[in-house]
């Protein structure tokens, strides 16, 4: 049986990107994510006191969650996506659920 992976990224905007411009990369990049295997969900966040963003995804597996991750940075689906993001200002981390309510 496969442990389910949760992907955590936080991250924050490169300054110029308007609001309207992520949203429309962010949808783009749905598309990538829910036509890949092992993809359960997606919740985007903004911290609107740090301006950080917290993007949740839920997988299948560990295995299934990196290959994914590896791909996004190909995907044509996702580049609008990363050309958004300040590079430096990103923080990953997986782990397994331990709880949820």
């Amino acid at each position: 049986m496969n442990d389910p992976v949760t992907e955590l990224a936080i991250f924050k905007t490169i300054p110029t990107v308007s609001e309207q411009s992520f949203r429309e990369a962010v949808l783009a990049s749905d598309r990538f994510l829910r036509s890949g295997p092992g993809f359960v969900s997606r919740r985007l966040s903004h911290s609107r006191e740090t301006g950080e963003w917290i993007d949740v995804v839920l997988g299948c597996d560990l295995a299934t969650a990196q290959a994914a991750a590896q791909n996004f940075m190909a995907a044509p689906d996702a580049q609008a996506f990363r050309r958004c993001i300040d590079p430096a200002s990103v923080q990953m981390r997986h782990g397994s659920p331990f709880h949820s309510a």
